[in-house]
């Protein structure tokens, strides 16, 4: 591994390949990956943490949904909404209400 490059796995799928981050200035500068997947994994890694548009702090709908209005929220807020979301789906639907998929 080289200076400033972290060793790290990409996380869009199941696979969880092994990824090289470059980071310069607290910014990431390149992601390469191990073996053959070079511009499979690499290329859409880094436009996805580099795009101007991502959302890198928690936010909160404003007015009706649809609407593309949003609020900047804390983190303890954001933390305290889900977590309250997820005891209601709990008490009211049951252990097996909720479930996560990426990739």
């Amino acid at each position: 591994m080289k200076p400033g490059q972290v060793k790290t796995f990409c996380q869009n799928c199941h696979m969880k390949c092994r990824i090289f981050v470059t980071v310069s200035n607290g910014k990431v500068q390149k992601i390469t990956s191990s073996g053959d997947m070079e511009g499979a994994k690499s290329t859409p890694a880094y436009a996805e943490v580099t795009h101007r548009e991502r959302v890198i702090y928690p936010l909160k709908r404003k007015g009706r949904r649809g609407g593309a209005h949003w609020d900047r929220i804390s983190w303890d807020e954001a933390l305290d909404t889900m977590a309250e979301k997820f005891a209601h789906a709990k008490e009211h639907y049951g252990v097996d209400a909720v479930g996560t998929l990426r990739g």
